[in-house]
């Protein structure tokens, strides 16, 4: 899961979570590589976002209150990669060790409950949760990867820690309204 840059979710959760979530882009639907996937914010709770490194969609002011929920989205090419096929758990245990393990200096990244098969709506997936503490706070990630043709894909969702249990609902919602083409 190199390409699924482990540092790079972990850094760019707390940058993005510091100087704030991005603008949403004009575009409100999200499509992988071959449109593999789709992800279609309702523009309620969800808007896109898109930088030059950075896809995903975040929270709005009003369904998470003014609190930075986001999460980013990130594709791997993997040739044996299937819909409906959860990825293998070695894969999903390289790529937990990997973001802890790339966590920056100030920040010290550890599983609140380490990779697990899970289904979020049709979706079958490896699910984990971790935390990580440092500047610029206290952070919950919940990390899902699932399969589609061709790709790995890899949904980094991030909260406040102390606003978790609110914001998880939402973010398992959006995770089951993915649509993985068969």
């Amino acid at each position: 899961m190199a390409a699924l840059s482990a540092a790079a979710l972990v850094i760019a959760a707390g940058a993005a979570f510091a100087q704030g979530v991005p603008k949403p882009a004009a575009i409100p639907d999200i499509r992988g590589p071959n449109g593999v996937f789709s992800l279609l914010p309702d523009g309620a709770n969800w808007t896109k976002f898109q930088t030059v490194r950075q896809i995903g969609v975040r929270c709005t002011d009003k369904a998470c209150g003014g609190e930075r929920v986001f999460c980013t989205i990130q594709t791997r090419a993997d040739e044996q990669a299937r819909p409906g096929v959860a990825l293998a758990d070695e894969t999903a245990t390289k790529f937990g060790e990997g973001v802890i393990a790339s966590a920056p200096k100030d920040f010290a990244a550890s599983y609140v409950a380490p990779f697990a098969p899970k289904r979020f709506g049709p979706n079958a997936g490896h699910w984990a949760e971790l935390k990580a503490e440092g500047e610029p706070g206290k952070l919950r990630f919940g990390l899902f990867l699932v399969a589609a043709k061709g790709y790995d894909v890899a949904f980094n969702c991030v909260t406040p820690s102390d606003s978790w249990a609110t914001h998880q609902p939402k973010i398992e919602a959006l995770l089951a309204s993915l649509k993985i083409e068969q």
